[in-house]
């Protein structure tokens, strides 16, 4: 958890964007690869639990070409947190019929790796 380690280190400007950044993300990921995927495959197990999941992981590829960023634990952490947390959000969405609980969770998980990757990255704002 880079939360816990690397708030101290925060502006509170820098955590309200983070705040902010992580609630506009976590709803619009979730909408898109949970939601989405759940009203157009509802009865297609394999598209709702496997292909979404694996393509929002792939997704995470794309973190990995900005230029001078670290992320801790490297593409691995990055690349199978991501295929872990949409395997888990794509199962709740799926049986419980809602991204509701995905949003919040995929919201508290920005808010930790965000905080890790400002401080971690040098982007203190303001």
């Amino acid at each position: 958890m880079a939360l816990f380690p690397n708030i101290k280190n925060l502006t509170l400007k820098t955590g309200l964007i983070i705040l902010v950044v992580s609630i506009v993300n976590g709803t619009v990921e979730e909408i898109y690869w949970r939601g989405l995927y759940l009203r157009r495959y509802k009865e297609n197990l394999y598209a709702v639990l496997i292909v979404s999941p694996v393509l929002f992981a792939l997704m995470h590829f794309s973190f990995l070409a900005i230029k001078g960023m670290t992320y801790e634990g490297g593409a691995f952490a990055l690349v199978g947190g991501a295929l872990l947390m949409g395997l888990l959000w794509s199962y709740v969405s799926f049986k419980l019929n809602t991204i509701r609980h995905c949003i919040a969770g995929h919201i508290v998980v920005n808010i930790c790796a965000f905080t890790g990757l400002f401080v971690e990255n040098g982007l203190q704002l303001f």
